[in-house]
């Protein structure tokens, strides 16, 4: 068998053998997954939009489409600093409070004074961005995907033959499943497997 041959076809030791001509747009998902239109890919694009037409984004996470766990976490984080801060401007505001009170002159109470005005304007305005956020964080429980399995990586979970047939036989091999029936050709869900970007490896199924 040629080299040639070999890159071209499946040979078991080459270690990147080249797509098939169908999965030629698979490479495009490694750089665009995070792209709703991939310029030159008119398949990888059919995919994503059935993807989004067909209910698949309610359920199940997908790499490039979901990131709300991420800014969840963001959120978060940003209400401990601005709790955080607030309680050292608290501190701050009653020393300068003190200050205030046993200064030696009224110029000198009066700055005391108005920097924890300040301090307490500041406050308030935190306690608006908390609220902000606290809205946010509770959006975002709602909005993350909690049904499904995550989407990342499902080439190497299973069979590219296994996918048509579990769309189209959900309820006949799992009774008990979420996940609702669908009606599309067996065409078109070929076409989905390549929003998983590299092809399966063999022997594997959830």
């Amino acid at each position: 068998m040629t080299p040639f041959e070999k890159a071209h076809g499946r040979y078991e030791h080459w270690l990147w053998p080249l797509y098939y001509p169908e999965n030629f747009e698979a490479g495009c998902q490694q750089c665009h997954a995070s792209d709703m239109v991939t310029e030159h890919a008119p398949v990888l694009n059919h995919a994503k939009k059935l993807y989004r037409e067909k209910g698949c984004i309610g359920c199940h996470r997908f790499q490039g489409f979901d990131n709300q766990d991420e800014q969840l976490v963001s959120a978060r984080q940003m209400i401990a600093q601005l709790e955080n801060q607030k309680q050292d401007d608290r501190l701050q505001i009653a020393e300068l409070n003190k200050k205030g009170d046993t200064a030696t002159d009224n110029d000198a109470a009066n700055a005391y004074y108005a920097q924890a005005t300040n301090l307490t304007v500041t406050i308030s305005s935190m306690d608006a961005q908390i609220e902000e956020l606290d809205q946010r964080s509770h959006n975002l429980l709602q909005e993350i995907k909690k049904v499904g399995p995550d989407l990342k990586e499902v080439r190497m979970k299973i069979h590219k033959e296994w996918i048509p047939y579990w769309l189209k036989h959900t309820h006949e091999f799992r009774p008990t499943t979420k996940m609702p029936q669908f009606r599309c050709k067996t065409t078109r869900f070929r076409r989905s497997r390549l929003t998983s970007g590299n092809p399966p490896s063999p022997g594997r199924r959830w």
